[in-house]
């Protein structure tokens, strides 16, 4: 997206694998028609708010835009945390996780590198803390001279965020439907999943490295299965109000919303929404 500098457009030219340019000032006719296949690195070239704006408007409607892609903000007005913090901001709303942000300092010969978490809790923080709205969200900023090429080679520029999460919380909404997911509540007002949907989330949990909250559905965990109710809470989810969603969706015999961040669990028919 955007005009990409003459060097490495011509770099791409040769490397082998598929590349669209796109610009927020064209039609983009030679792309309108395409089948549909998700990017694995999306590049947002922006000299300033206002055009990254623009950009990422018009990135988020073609056919080639996932949340999950790497994403590179090319930025070239200054390096302002403000400014970062927004970015990072406004790329999570629409569920982008994977992204860093480029600052050039020609005057310093160095390039600023940064990337975020929104993982942030009391056991893992970043230099750079923000808060917005009830999210928050940390990043660092890492600097690097123009002729540094083995410290570039030697970075994790889009690490893995979901192989270690912290133990950061993740709210969640879960009914009891036996027999595949059951619910134990504790005198200290804590709660144990068990059963077989238990047993995966308990593993994930474990493995990953982030806690379950159940608190929210308290009052309704126990209590008959009402569809109303729990089709409210799955909208609830996809209005990003609930972080998991951890009972059986294949209950429900109708599609109540397209979400695009599923992860499919190879071929098994297994999909965890989170």
């Amino acid at each position: 997206m955007g005009c990409l500098p003459n060097e490495l457009f011509n770099k791409l030219k040769k490397l082998p694998f598929t590349n669209t340019v796109s610009d927020i000032n064209e039609d983009d006719e030679q792309i309108e028609n395409v089948v549909p296949y998700h990017s694995n690195i999306i590049i947002i070239n922006c000299l300033n708010f206002q055009e990254f704006q623009d950009a990422l408007t018009k990135t988020i409607t073609l056919a080639y835009w996932h949340s999950l892609a790497n994403i590179i903000v090319y930025y070239h007005a200054p390096y302002e945390k403000e400014i970062v913090a927004k970015i990072f901001f406004i790329l999570w709303y629409y569920r982008a996780v994977n992204v860093i942000i480029v600052h050039n300092n020609d005057a310093k010969k160095t390039m600023l590198v940064t990337h975020f978490s929104p993982y942030i809790n009391d056991n893992y923080q970043l230099s750079n803390i923000s808060n917005n709205l009830g999210t928050c969200i940390g990043y660092d900023t890492r600097s690097i001279f123009y002729d540094g090429t083995k410290g570039i080679q030697n970075m994790t520029l889009f690490e893995d965020k979901g192989k270690n999460l912290h133990g950061y919380t993740f709210r969640a909404f879960s009914i009891e439907v036996l027999p595949f997911l059951g619910i134990k509540e504790h005198d200290n007002g804590t709660y144990t999943l068990y059963r077989r949907d238990g047993m995966i989330w308990n593993t994930m949990a474990n493995l990953l490295n982030f806690t379950i909250d159940l608190s929210s559905g308290r009052d309704i965990m126990k209590k008959q299965f009402d569809f109303e109710i729990n089709i409210q809470r799955v909208f609830s989810f996809i209005q990003r109000k609930e972080d998991l969603v951890l009972f059986p969706i294949y209950q429900f015999d109708i599609i109540i919303a397209e979400i695009e961040y599923t992860v499919p669990l190879i071929d098994s028919g297994v999909c965890f929404l989170n």
